[in-house]
């Protein structure tokens, strides 16, 4: 008996299952990064804040030393359900506004792919980045292991709320909204470009080998924080300084926080901790990439008929 091959969805269909596809691949995303590349976002915010010996290798020797090796991974609990969340948003996101985002013929070019990318890098940050990194800040932000102020991501929460009210929670929004828009725009828009450049590749064409996307995506990764170095220290500045009833914030704003900290500290300040945020965010691109690549050709292997009618 000869069996009868299954028709091909519709392509509304497809498209939502190649969401959700997305969607599975970003959440596994999410853990991998955290657990591989937490030292690095700790150096980075530690750097940020002017906490230690500058550098790299002697701030994480000088936390090795002081706190222990498990201080480089403080925060870890609350970073993993940070990018576990966010990277639902922001793959989900991006790949439903890439749908919406073609032009009649079907075609996505850089301009529409950097503008998906903004408006996922935006909204993100508004529904999940910004409460989580504020917790995770104020943990990385203190040093030892004992007697400290936040216990952990929930009392953390739960002290910043009580102690400076529930706006606490999104302090340094907009540096932050402002930055994750040009990390995932450009993101979005230069992954093709290198493709190209690198290995003559094109939308439409069979997927790359693992290896290559990851490359690709470690280089469109790092092209953000060329453009949005300063946003990202004031971010990071805005959300360690804690809310006093009646005083009136160091730093006042996004414009007036990079304003400070240049005629306070140097030009110079405002790229504190670019080599260890190149260090965490290409890395983080690549993982990205590579989890939601491996997650896709694995897919139809687990569920084959995912994509017949």
């Amino acid at each position: 008996m000869t069996s009868t091959a299954r028709p091909p969805l519709d392509p509304k269909t497809r498209a939502r299952r190649e969401l959700i596809v997305t969607l599975v691949g970003g959440m596994l995303a999410g853990p991998t990064e955290a657990v591989c590349l937490m030292p690095v976002d700790v150096i980075k915010t530690r750097l940020q804040l002017g906490m230690g010996p500058p550098g790299m290798l002697p701030l994480a020797r000088h936390i090795i030393k002081e706190e222990g090796v498990r201080a480089l991974w403080k925060g870890c609990s609350v970073f993993a359900g940070h990018l576990f969340t966010k990277y639902i948003v922001r793959w989900g996101c991006a790949s439903k506004l890439s749908q919406m985002f073609r032009d009649k013929d079907g075609r996505l070019n850089f301009q529409r792919r950097f503008a998906a990318g903004a408006t996922a890098g935006i909204l993100e940050s508004i529904l999940i980045v910004t409460p989580f990194e504020v917790v995770k800040t104020r943990l990385q932000q203190q040093k030892g292991t004992s007697n400290l102020y936040y216990k952990g991501p929930v009392d953390g929460m739960r002290k910043i709320v009580r102690d400076e009210g529930v706006k606490a929670l999104w302090k340094g929004v907009i540096p932050t909204a402002s930055r994750n828009m040009f990390n995932m725009s450009s993101n979005l828009a230069f992954k093709p470009v290198f493709d190209k450049a690198a290995w003559g590749h094109e939308p439409g064409m069979p997927p790359l080998p693992t290896w290559k996307t990851l490359i690709t995506g470690c280089f469109s990764g790092c092209m953000g924080p060329l453009m949005n170095m300063p946003l990202d220290v004031a971010k990071t500045r805005m959300m360690a300084q804690k809310t006093v009833a009646g005083e009136l914030p160091k730093y006042q704003g996004t414009f007036h926080c990079i304003k400070t900290v240049a005629t306070e500290e140097g030009i110079t300040a405002l790229w504190k901790g670019y080599f260890p945020r190149v260090a965490r965010v290409g890395p983080g691109f690549a993982i990205q990439w590579g989890v939601i690549d491996v997650t896709t050709k694995c897919w139809p292997v687990l569920f084959p008929n995912w994509y017949s009618a």
